[in-house]
């Protein structure tokens, strides 16, 4: 759920957009994690120029302190109030609409329709709620809407806050946050450019890019090897109808989208499925011995998730990316040392990357929830108890639901302050009932499995976008895809620079020559703007001297040495020796 400030500084700016440009179509407007964005088909040439305008405006609604209404209406009256207003593409939107109620956001003489539930917006708020508003952009944009096909439409971005000086200092973290966004850092570093045929699901990963991402999946799988989870590979494409059997019709996917489906042979398919409910089919398939639990699994796959373009956000929301998953099936008394287990890892995990995060027990039910009352109480009390014993804290997080069963997430703030959900943990009490899940006990009776079900990363990508960000691409040297970059002085010293990358890459580092031929000083910017850990000169004194001349730039300290290659190799492993164990 978005903050409401910004939801309702998105109605502000539909209602000073109407105002000034007469014949303006609504179409999709919301409040985002740092601000709001609303879209508009308007006839009328505006850019970034109308900004000063737009903003007096919205100022004028926000003194007027418009009281906010909401009001549930049959979507077919809400179709034909907002058709009396001339907004015919709200309208069509609105017949598409899934839900035979819809809410309506009533601001003066203003109406519009509010895609998601937005209850808290009607609890005495009024459009001086956005006490200072600031538009960020206004650009042009192209969407696809179902009888309507495709528009050129207007999308204009802000950010609102309660008063001028927390408005001010969103501002200026936006503004330096663009100046480290992992997009324009990751190009940089050349681990990836974007790719414009990909519709926003992807990037073209370069070498580095793809090394980064195996040391990432390769810590993954050692950790989770190393903790008895078990790999298995289940199939990439499923029926629709099996998803559809198993999980309630109002039930959305991990990240609240829903699943995409195409028709092969006349049945609907799902590519890149939610594995954890293929992981029960596979212990469905057999009734494990106590003796034998509990079961592990682990599991990483592409999967596809049908964000909306608005959400798309670099690496942080693509529409494709890599997940991991973690299932445990157990018996009731193993569930504290699972909990416990995972929570030590995923703990350890973001130690070792250096992050700050905090925890939260995600324990209210949602409209498609399974299980009883009984069961949600009891999985939330295990997971309080299992933080408990960690010796973790948590928040309780009063604003979102869950459907399978209580969940602990694991959450990081970038550098706009916003949360981005990594590691979760969750008591999963959908599919054990709809698999009839089963093990034999001691006395080979049939009892009920527990499922635990999370992840690690989440989102390698996001991930990926998190670390960047958070290092401005200063990674760790053991995560650092280039480690080492050689810098010849000459082509006379190509040689002794090639024996040197020998030794290196023998000792087990990655390293590389700049064999362009520029000048020392383009070389040695080149390195640093790629933000690699260590550079080491070579020219004719190193040579006769038998020495190094090595650079490092990390942490904002430029430090030059003249040493012997065998002191590099000892000062190298020292930094990775030092890197805590998982």
């Amino acid at each position: 759920m978005q903050a409401v400030d910004q939801i309702i500084a998105a109605e502000v700016l539909a209602i000073s957009v109407c105002d000034l440009f007469p014949g303006a179509q609504l179409v999709e407007g919301n409040g985002t994690q740092i601000g709001f964005f609303y879209d508009f088909a308007i006839d009328q040439p505006i850019d970034e120029k109308a900004i000063p305008l737009l903003e007096e405006k919205m100022r004028g609604v926000i003194k007027a302190d418009l009281p906010v209404q909401i009001l549930d209406m049959m979507r077919e009256n809400a179709a034909q109030l907002l058709l009396h207003h001339h907004q015919s593409i709200k309208a069509e939107l609105v017949v598409q609409d899934q839900n035979n109620i819809v809410q309506i956001v009533k601001i003066n003489n203003f109406h519009d329709h509010i895609p998601t539930n937005e209850d808290e917006l009607a609890i005495g708020n009024s459009t001086s709620l956005a006490a200072a508003i600031k538009i960020l952009s206004i650009k042009p944009v192209t969407r696809f809407i179902e009888h309507l096909g495709e528009l050129s439409l207007i999308r204009i971005e802000g950010i609102a806050a309660h008063d001028r000086q927390v408005l001010k200092k969103a501002f200026k973290r936006h503004e330096a946050a663009k100046q480290h966004h992992h997009m324009l850092t990751g190009q940089e570093m050349k681990l990836f450019t974007p790719c414009p045929e990909a519709l926003n699901s992807g990037v073209f990963w370069h070498p580095k890019g793809v090394i980064l991402r195996d040391l990432l999946m390769q810590f993954w799988q050692d950790a989770a090897q190393e903790r008895g989870f078990q790999r298995i590979s289940t199939p990439g494409i499923m029926k629709h109808s099996l998803q559809e059997h198993h999980l309630n019709k109002k039930q959305k996917t991990d990240f609240n989208t829903p699943s995409p489906t195409f028709e092969m042979e006349e049945t609907e398919h799902i590519p890149a499925p939610n594995k954890t409910l293929l992981h029960a089919q596979y212990i469905a398939s057999q009734v494990p011995y106590y003796q034998e639990l509990p079961v592990r699994l682990a599991e990483s796959s592409e999967r596809f998730e049908a964000f909306k373009d608005i959400q798309i956000e670099g690496l942080y929301h693509t529409r494709l990316y890599t997940a991991d998953y973690l299932t445990v099936f157990c018996a009731e008394d193993q569930i504290q040392r699972e909990l416990i287990s995972s929570l030590h890892f995923f703990d350890k995990t973001f130690r070792i990357l250096d992050f700050e995060y905090q925890w939260y027990l995600v324990a209210s039910r949602g409209k498609a929830s399974i299980g009883t009352a009984a069961e949600w109480k009891q999985g939330a009390a295990w997971l309080a108890e299992a933080l408990s014993l960690c010796g973790f804290s948590c928040h309780h997080e009063s604003r979102q639901s869950a459907n399978a069963g209580p969940r602990i997430e694991l959450r990081l703030r970038d550098p706009l302050d916003r949360q981005w959900v990594a590691s979760w943990l969750e008591i999963n009490w959908l599919y054990p009932k709809q698999f009839d899940l089963r093990y034999r006990d001691v006395n080979n009776k049939i009892q009920p499995l527990v499922m635990i079900n999370g992840s690690l990363y989440g989102s390698v990508e996001r991930l990926i976008a998190l670390l960047i960000e958070h290092h401005r691409g200063q990674l760790p040297l053991w995560l650092a895809p280039e480690q080492i970059r050689l810098l010849p002085m000459g082509q006379r010293h190509v040689e002794h620079a090639q024996a040197i990358s020998t030794r290196l890459k023998n000792a087990g580092f990655r390293a590389g020559i700049d064999l362009k031929e520029e000048t020392l000083g383009c070389k040695v910017h080149a390195a640093e703007k790629a933000r690699i850990p260590y550079i080491v000169i070579l020219g004719d004194k190193e040579k006769k001297e038998k020495k190094l001349t090595v650079r490092s730039c990390r942490q904002n300290k430029t430090v030059n040495s003249s040493m012997q290659l065998e002191h590099l190799l000892e000062q190298l492993e020292t930094e990775l020796a030092g890197r805590p164990k998982i």
